[in-house]
């Protein structure tokens, strides 16, 4: 059986709701083996920020409810939580508590 994949730059947060309606659509058509990877430009609790002003608990519910709807569930890694530098200095992985 074939395993699909979905890469994924979730940039403007004006088009985010248009591209996951998209997303929950094209779903149906994937079968049953598939993965989702790349920068979402959300998160799911306060618990994933580092830094920055504190965000409402209620603005984390568009995104987890996105999450819940594809049937998605987070694959943790070994090492590092992000694989991102968010314009730090050094390039590379890095890590939040």
């Amino acid at each position: 059986e074939d395993l699909g994949y979905l890469c994924l730059y979730d940039s403007e947060r004006g088009l985010r709701e248009s591209q996951r309606q998209i997303l929950l659509q094209e779903k149906t058509q994937w079968g049953d083996e598939w993965f989702a990877m790349g920068d979402w430009n959300d998160i799911c609790s306060p618990a994933e920020k580092k830094g920055g002003r504190k965000r409402n608990a209620c603005s984390f519910l568009d995104f987890n409810s996105f999450i819940s709807s594809m049937e998605m569930e987070e694959v943790t890694m070994a090492v590092y939580q992000f694989t991102w530098a968010n314009n730090r200095e050094e390039e590379g992985l890095c890590d939040a508590p």
